[in-house]
């Protein structure tokens, strides 16, 4: 799924939180948003999700509106949201059965598998750690299918081994799932881990977007400062 915005100003109530605004996003890439605080990322990726209209400008996927959610275009936050009654199985199905898939059991349990969970599947929310948690929401996210992935600093909230570990599994998910992919984080290493392309987001809009490949620490700082 490709995006193109352009001139959007985006907020809440009567103040704008980032204007401006002028991005492309490739189909099947990763593209990285870095930011200060307060800059609009968070934002941004609502905005893209169609849970919150542009107050101007234009944003499209695939060259049509964005008017509203859509089972194409999947949000994932930092917190996990899993339902804690629900096994991680079940709460797999509940993607698959939005999308109405039959045979879910089988579906759900693939998924788990590949983020590593397969003998965890009946186990409650509660009796996993903050990085099973993750992983079953990254597969719950990805049993949907969709082809546009929005991701709100899903591993800020885990230890560096664990966090490690999250980055170097979706980028091998990536790889044999190409969906594309709009990272947000304040972790400029981990932009760099990450990224095709990392775009560096101010309250003025997006300041600069680099190929991760070529790009450097000190090139993306200086674009925070600018």
């Amino acid at each position: 799924m490709r995006f193109e915005l352009s001139g959007v100003t985006l907020g809440y109530g009567g103040d704008a939180v980032v204007g401006g605004l002028d991005l492309e996003v490739r189909s099947g890439e990763i593209l990285v948003v870095v930011g200060g605080s307060g800059c609009g990322k968070s934002t941004l990726l609502r905005a893209l999700a169609g849970l919150l209209p542009p107050r101007g400008g234009r944003i499209l996927a695939d060259g049509q509106p964005v008017r509203g959610p859509s089972s194409e275009r999947a949000l994932m936050f930092q917190e996990d949201a899993l339902l804690p009654w629900r096994s991680a199985r079940r709460n797999v199905e509940l993607a698959l059965a939005i999308r109405k898939v039959p045979d879910r059991r089988r579906h759900s349990e693939r998924w788990l598998a590949e983020v590593g969970l397969g003998e965890h599947a009946a186990r409650l929310p509660a009796q996993l750690s903050g990085g099973q948690r993750q992983r079953v929401q990254l597969a719950r996210t990805l049993a949907a299918q969709p082809r546009a992935i929005l991701m709100d600093e899903p591993f800020g909230a885990l230890d560096a081994q664990t966090r490690a570990g999250m980055q170097q599994m979706l980028l091998d998910l990536h790889r044999a799932n190409p969906a594309t992919v709009v990272f947000v984080t304040h972790d400029v290493d981990e932009a760099l881990i990450l990224a095709d392309r990392v775009a560096v987001l101010t309250p003025r809009g997006v300041e600069a977007v680099l190929d991760a490949s070529a790009a450097t620490k000190e090139e993306i700082l200086c674009s925070l400062r600018a």
